[in-house]
Order: C-alpha cells, then sequence, then structure tokens
C-alpha cells in the first residue's frame, strides 16, 4: 500500500470561482487498507456522477483500501442521507461521539463501491 506523504489529503471542488465543497481524507492505516472522509459543502450542486466517481474513487483507486469509513452527526440526516446515496452503509453509532450529539458511523468497501453506480465511471 502507499503511504501519503502528509497525514491527509484535501480535494476542493470549485464551481466557476468559487469554492463549493472540500473533501478531507484521514486517518489512513495501509497495513489494514482503510482511510476515513470527511466532507464539507456549501451547496449539492457539488455533486455530479463524474465528481464523486474521481473524488471517492481515490481511496481505492490511487491507494488500494478496501474500505472508507465516515462518522457523522446524528443530527445531520442530511449528510447521513447523501452518503447512503452514494453506497455507503452505516455500521454503528458512538454514543456522544461528537460532544453531545452522538456519531454515526458508516463504511464503504472496495466491492460495494465497483459494483455501484459511481465506481464503474470512466
Amino acid at each position: 500500500m502507499p503511504r501519503l506523504p502528509v497525514p491527509f489529503v484535501g480535494i476542493g471542488v470549485i464551481d466557476g470561482a468559487q469554492l463549493v465543497a472540500g473533501v478531507l481524507f484521514h486517518n489512513y492505516i495501509p497495513e489494514f487498507g482503510s482511510i476515513e472522509v470527511s466532507i464539507a459543502a456549501d451547496t449539492a450542486r457539488w455533486l455530479s456522477r463524474d465528481r464523486v466517481s474521481l473524488i471517492l474513487g481515490y481511496p481505492f483507486r490511487q491507494l488500494g483500501c478496501g474500505r472508507v469509513s465516515a462518522a457523522i452527526m446524528a443530527s445531520n440526516s442530511r449528510s447521513i442521507r447523501l452518503c447512503m446515496g452514494l453506497g455507503f452503509k452505516r455500521e454503528g453509532l458512538v454514543r456522544r461521539g461528537f460532544g453531545r450529539d452522538d456519531a454515526v458511523i458508516l463504511g464503504l468497501l472496495r466491492e460495494e463501491w465497483e459494483r455501484g453506480r459511481y465506481g464503474n465511471v470512466s
């Protein structure tokens, strides 16, 4: 497994001259083939099939990961629905994982990604 030159990799999504989303890959563990992703966006406009395929395909195609994980505040139902729409599965709950809010743990496996609608975009 390749090593990251830094402990994280950030990807920005630009629409026109405006940054509309940021994606951060972090907590990469090459020995386990796993990495976490955090996404922040001002609008859903950044979502396109090609962008999602390129960005979320990065850990599978470039790093050879077998899984990508995300921890999302339980109160952020919109982000949970978005990730599940991208193919992530709900795997668990960390009580008070975000202070007073619980953390919903989602995961996406390589084979789920490859079979999904975003994994086979060239």
